[in-house]
């Protein structure tokens, strides 16, 4: 069974194929390096006339380590060589983060 992460990045992919357009979605793609310098997935790849568009999806329900999950999330857009955003959803993601996110 599919884990509500997983479940999150197709509902955004299936979004985004509803569009109609002619753009190819690759997920789990291999792009570039983490800021800490590891190889580097993203949840999806976009690829639209010899453009690309990668896309983190990042679901937190809980708490927990969110703060850091998307801090590094974010540093790794920054460092990313193709355009990158982060969508992201969930209770477990204080205000304060929400805000960080948004603005950057």
């Amino acid at each position: 069974m599919p884990s509500r992460g997983d479940r999150f990045r197709e509902a955004i992919i299936r979004y985004i194929a509803s569009w109609g357009e002619d753009i190819e979605i690759l997920r789990e793609k291999p792009v570039g390096y983490r800021f800490v310098g590891t190889p580097r997935v993203l949840d999806i790849v976009l690829r639209h006339n010899g453009k690309y568009m990668g896309i983190e999806a990042k679901l937190q329900e809980t708490a927990g380590t969110a703060y850091q999950k998307l801090s590094y999330a974010l540093e790794d857009c920054i460092a990313c060589p193709i355009p990158t955003i982060i969508v992201f959803a969930g209770s477990g993601i204080k205000d304060d983060m929400k805000t960080k996110l948004v603005l950057s």
